[in-house]
């Protein structure tokens, strides 16, 4: 929230400083301090009705008195006192603004500004306004002065109130927001018009995202009708619209010229299953099942980085269509995940296949906002049990499955073979990742919760290594959690955000903190990674045997007396899926305690090795050492061979989606 000069003298003028002027308020038309009450009072019981979460968050930042008036000068603010009126006192565009109200049903209002626009629209019977606004403080202000509560009740007021403390914030609001408003433009039919308001240059940079949105959704196909012609998006437009004109009158021009046959469209490739993923030994893997099933699989390999925009987008889309199939599978949300806001193309609705996304990690923001929209609600698939909770209604649990070149029949052979490592981890150090996320996590601690978490900055760069870092992340994770529970009722997106990236941080701080402890207990851990294990001095260079191949990876394990497996953002209740590839070949794994280890060894005498703490980590290796484990290696391969094959999944998948 702006509260002084200080946040707010950085933020510039718009780039025309006419495209917002707003009419002022005068001192008369202020209220009274009893009828400000009065006012809030009316407001936030008629929100409580009808938009409970917004009554919470205007509430808890409720501010009363008279609003000052804000002026630009020279780029900057100035005047801001704690409560304010924006009025650009500048004359410009405030008429055209005031004819596109005029104009247009729906109003979308970029910031709230001085109220006047809302009155404007509201004023007149059958309209409906939204606005965007990302200070709450300024809403709840208005909310005191001016008397929205019929609007509310009647459906015509809407309000999107978004955080933009700080960039990591500002993205997580912006994919959230851009959602809702293609919501509100779908069920419009594109009958609005985007109207800046005075407040609208506090977050020019957000705003201005939104207006590129609505201009790329057209591009999409979507029919808006109140858009800026002046926007280089329908200036390109316009231009390819005359392009097509001249190339249909082209052949009139020359009419000497031989008529040629439009060739016919190439015929569909009918599949089975189309499999979409980016570099995944997994997904290629669940191809091969599905061939050696009889099946007749596609698979489509995405760029690992991929970003949205119209023209990838419209590729993927014509791939789809030439190699049409019976089903759709894709890891995750594989190419169908908005990661720009500015472009959400609901892909989903473009596909009349239906679709299984494989959830085979926890979903980051930009999904959980997706799965929000109706395209998207179709049931999903997940690997664990706990994704259930955010994926569409009717979504099933399939867990992972063990990969063919680990499912072989020589793990009875390795049983007899010398097994010359002690120890070893296969497994990237992601330390740079650790150290940016921590330093994101409490700087949006600070702006969304409480300024004093800026206070850890100090205390975390002071620890003296990567079990002190797990701790005080440990420590942090279980002692906010009621806070954050809290804080979710009014920034649920933002919240989830929040909690990934401490997750994030915490499991990748402890699988950090666990190799540590035991080479500090006297263990030969051989550590198989990225360059980060050695230059965070996480572990001596002794210890470090680089990247390995995936083709090596079997011999590692059956070589290794014991095989590390330490979860990384994991679903709290889901094992990895290298605990699978490591049984089935003959391998004996120690990993971390999950739940879901249980459902699928339900036998305690014939399950993966685990442990619950550090603390006991370096005391379970030494159980293990002293332990001759041939015949438990043995019949758990069997077991995990005949039950945990990723085969037996897509088994499971042909049947249940009727490919067989």
């Amino acid at each position: 929230m702006i509260s002084g000069s200080e946040q707010c003298s950085s933020a510039p003028m718009a780039a025309d400083p006419t495209d917002c002027a707003e009419p002022a308020v005068s001192a008369d038309e202020q209220p009274t301090p009893s009828a400000m009450s009065e006012l809030w009072n009316i407001n936030i019981a008629a929100l409580s009705l009808f938009a409970r979460p917004i009554a919470a968050l205007l509430k808890s930042h409720k501010r009363t008195g008279k609003m000052k008036n804000i002026h630009f000068q020279d780029n900057q603010f100035i005047d801001l006192e704690s409560h304010y009126l924006f009025n650009d006192s500048i004359k410009g565009k405030g008429a055209e603004n005031v004819k596109q109200i005029e104009a247009h049903k729906q109003i979308v209002l970029l910031g709230a500004g001085s109220g006047t626009y809302m009155k404007r629209a509201l004023k007149q019977p059958g309209k409906s306004l939204l606005v965007v606004e990302p200070e709450a403080h300024l809403l709840a202000l208005l909310f005191s002065h001016y008397d929205f509560s019929q609007a509310i009740a009647q459906g015509r007021l809407h309000l999107i109130i978004t955080q933009c403390n700080n960039p990591a914030l500002e993205v997580v609001s912006l994919q959230s927001c851009t959602l809702e408003l293609q919501q509100y433009y779908a069920h419009w039919k594109g009958d609005f018009a985007l109207i800046k308001s005075g407040s609208y240059r506090v977050h020019e940079h957000f705003f201005n995202a939104i207006i590129e949105a609505a201009h790329v959704w057209k591009q999409l196909g979507y029919t808006f009708k109140g858009l800026d012609s002046s926007h280089p998006l329908e200036k390109h437009e316009a231009l390819e619209q005359e392009k097509e004109q001249e190339q249909k009158k082209e052949p009139n021009k020359q009419s000497h010229a031989p008529t040629q046959t439009t060739p016919s469209a190439a015929p569909k490739t009918q599949h089975d299953v189309v499999i979409i993923t980016p570099r995944c030994y997994i997904f290629h893997d669940l191809a091969l099942a599905f061939k050696k099933l009889g099946l007749k699989p596609f698979l489509v390999s995405i760029p690992d980085n991929s970003n949205n925009s119209f023209n990838t987008d419209q590729r993927f889309l014509k791939t789809l269509k030439e190699q049409s199939s019976r089903l759709i599978i894709s890891r995750n949300r594989s190419a169908f995940e908005t990661r720009n806001a500015n472009h959400r193309a609901q892909l989903e609705r473009h596909i009349d296949t239906p679709i299984a996304h494989w959830w085979w990690d926890t979903p980051n923001i930009a999904s959980v906002i997706d799965l929000e929209d109706k395209f998207t609600r179709q049931p999903h698939l997940a690997f664990a049990r706990d994704l259930l909770r955010v994926l569409p209604i009717g979504s099933q649990w399939l867990p992972a499955g063990a990969q063919s070149r680990f499912c072989t029949p020589d793990y009875q052979r390795a049983d007899s073979q010398a097994r010359p490592i002690t120890l070893s981890f296969v497994g990237q150090s992601r330390a740079d990742l650790l150290i940016n996320n921590v330093s994101i996590l409490i700087k949006s601690l600070a702006d969304l919760i409480d300024p004093k978490y800026r206070e850890m900055t100090q205390e975390f760069n002071a620890l003296p290594g990567i079990v002190s870092i797990y701790t005080f992340l440990a420590r942090l994770s279980k002692e906010i959690t009621p806070t954050l529970e809290q804080t979710a009722k009014q920034w649920p997106k933002q919240v989830y955000y929040l909690r990934y990236i401490l997750e994030m941080c915490t499991t990748g701080a402890f699988r950090l903190a666990a190799i540590k402890t035991l080479i500090d207990s006297g263990y030969d851990v051989q550590v198989f990674g990225d360059e980060g294990w050695v230059k965070h001095q996480i572990i001596p260079k002794s210890h470090f045997r680089g990247v390995i191949e995936a083709e090596a990876l079997p011999s590692l394990f059956k070589q290794s007396k014991i095989n590390l497996n330490l979860n990384f953002m994991q679903v709290s209740s889901a094992i990895n899926p290298k605990v699978l590839d490591i049984t089935a070949c003959g391998g004996t794994v120690l990993s971390d305690y999950r739940p879901e280890v249980d459902y699928l060894y339900p036998d305690a005498a014939l399950r993966p090795f685990t442990f619950e703490t550090l603390d006991e980590l370096p005391e379970r290796v030494a159980q293990l050492l002293s332990f001759d484990l041939n015949d438990h290696r043995q019949q758990l391969a069997e077991f995990t061979q005949r039950d945990h094959s990723l085969l037996k999944r897509a088994e499971w998948i042909a049947q249940h989606y009727h490919l067989s």
